[in-house]
C-alpha cells in the first residue's frame, strides 16, 4: 500500500478513499501485546476532506499506482 493507491475496507463497496500517507503510524496498543500500523486515508465519499488513519490490515487496495 502507497500514496496514490485507491482502497476500501475489505468486504465494504461502500466508499473508496486514497491513501495520502504511506509512512505507516503506529496506533497505541488496545493492550500490552500489540499496536496496528495505520496509513492516512482521505475518503472519498464527499463529506469530509480531512485524512484519518486506519489500520492496514481492515484494507485492500482497489487500484495501485505504478
Amino acid at each position: 500500500m502507497k500514496v496514490g493507491d485507491l482502497v476500501k475496507f475489505k468486504g465494504s463497496d461502500l466508499v473508496i478513499g486514497i491513501v495520502v500517507d504511506d509512512d505507516k503510524v503506529v496506533s497505541p496498543p488496545k493492550n500490552s501485546l500489540r499496536g496496528e500500523d495505520r496509513v492516512g486515508i482521505v475518503w472519498l465519499n464527499g463529506f469530509e476532506r480531512n485524512i484519518t488513519f486506519q489500520p492496514v490490515n481492515h484494507l485492500e487496495v482497489v487500484s495501485e499506482v505504478s
